[in-house]
């Protein structure tokens, strides 16, 4: 895990975390603007649900400056259902994914018939499925997965999109 500041010319500077795997590979990363100004983190600690809490500050136009602490989830998300991704300026829905949790099958569709890369990867990075497929729908056999959270990297051309999942 790393804390730090990101810039975005049109956003100001936000606090960024990412999380990568153990040979140093972006597993995904996410930035949080506070207010318009200058926000950033200084530390990161690890939470008993898996979480994480950041530490940092965020420039007020009152104050000065304020403390700034923040929960995130295992996958950075600060509430329910967030999105995390490694390209976050992409909002494009690529794929659906369904159930969720799944136990036997995961099914994903995707929204183009372009030549599609599907990897399957726990939470420390490590890809337990790999498919590729040219057909809009593919089902998945989960049952054998461990309980727990997963991520679904679809790669569609010079496209990359990500989304959680999981296995009950």
């Amino acid at each position: 895990m790393a804390v730090g500041l990101t810039t975005y010319a049109e956003e100001g500077n936000a606090g960024y975390l990412q999380k990568t795997d153990s040979n140093g590979n972006l597993l995904w990363q996410q930035k949080y603007n506070y207010n318009e100004n200058t926000d950033l983190f200084y530390n990161v600690l690890p939470t008993a649900d898996g979480g994480f809490l950041l530490s940092g500050q965020c420039a007020n136009d009152t104050t000065g400056q304020d403390a700034w602490l923040l929960k995130v989830d295992s996958l950075g998300c600060p509430y329910p259902n967030c999105t995390v991704g490694i390209e976050e300026e992409n909002k494009t829905v690529a794929f659906n994914l369904w159930p969720n949790p799944a136990t036997e099958v995961l099914n994903v569709e995707v929204f183009n018939t372009k030549q599609t890369a599907l990897y399957i990867k726990d939470m420390m990075g490590k890809e337990v499925y790999h498919s590729t497929f040219s057909e809009a729908k593919i089902a998945v056999d989960v049952s054998q997965f461990s309980k727990g959270i997963y991520l679904v990297e679809v790669n569609t051309a010079n496209e990359v999109f990500i989304k959680k999942f999981s296995v009950e």
